[in-house]
């Protein structure tokens, strides 16, 4: 866990803050979107901070492709957190099934019940990661450059 500041705030100074990737696999396409965009809104209403968000398709070569280019990609997963976002993708093209579509968030969040629940209620499986836990495994944040 961290207290978070500098990129997000929380309406309770006393909130500890945990900053994690959370994604949500899904068997076809439409839930996946459904599911990405009410996240959003959640965020929207504070539950939240959305760091980076995007929905991947796990292709036939077995790569987790980009679907939704607006609110992030691989790429800026991976410049944003210097490996941690790539590292958190890369876990992911592992386990989801070929076909499948992921719903990837960096999100802030002092509880993961209202994110776990968005993604569950559209029937997605929900698989977490914190930063803490990626950088533990050897991924670096960029401003740890």
């Amino acid at each position: 866990m961290i207290s978070y500041g500098r990129e997000g705030s929380a309406r309770d100074a006393n909130v500890t803050l945990m900053e994690n990737f959370v994604a949500g696999i899904f068997g076809s396409a439409e839930p996946a979107l459904e599911a990405y965009y009410a996240s959003i809104q959640l965020a929207a209403q504070e539950t939240f901070q959305v760091l980076s968000a995007a929905v991947y398709t796990h292709d036939a070569e077995g790569e987790l492709a980009p679907e939704t280019p607006d609110m992030g990609t691989a790429n800026d997963l991976a410049f944003a957190d210097s490996g941690a976002g790539q590292e958190a993708l890369d876990e992911l093209n592992a386990e989801a099934p070929e076909g499948s579509h992921v719903v990837l968030l960096h999100i802030v969040e002092s509880s993961p019940s209202s994110v776990d629940a968005t993604l569950r209620s559209f029937g997605g499986t929900v698989v977490r990661r914190s930063l803490a836990e990626l950088e533990s495994a050897g991924a670096r944040r960029f401003d740890d450059l």
